[in-house]
């Protein structure tokens, strides 16, 4: 891991990456880094306006095959998709938990 962001972030003082997963690592980040001082900045967003955004995204989509459909979950109705978006396991609530 140390050999990546050497790599990838090399001679960068600050980085912005938006993957959520680091901040389940920032402990042992600073242990690679060699110090203490990592910062997180989290940005928040109305989970009411992220629903909106992927159920736009899927009537823009709706002829295509949609990967969450996949998963065997029922996106018939607006209702269904939003209780699997917002479900324990779902595309909404998974990065909050």
């Amino acid at each position: 891991m140390k050999g990546f962001i050497d790599g990838y972030y090399e001679d960068k003082d600050i980085v912005f990456d938006k993957c959520r997963g680091w901040t389940n690592n920032l402990m042992l980040l600073d242990e690679i880094l060699g110090h203490k001082e990592t910062k997180v900045i989290w940005t928040y967003r109305d989970p009411i306006e992220v629903v909106s955004s992927i159920e736009k995204r899927y009537q823009d989509t709706i002829l295509l095959e949609n990967s969450d459909e996949a998963t065997g979950g029922d996106f018939s109705t607006l209702e269904t998709r939003c209780n699997n978006y917002i479900n324990d396991g779902g595309l909404v609530a998974r990065p909050v938990w």
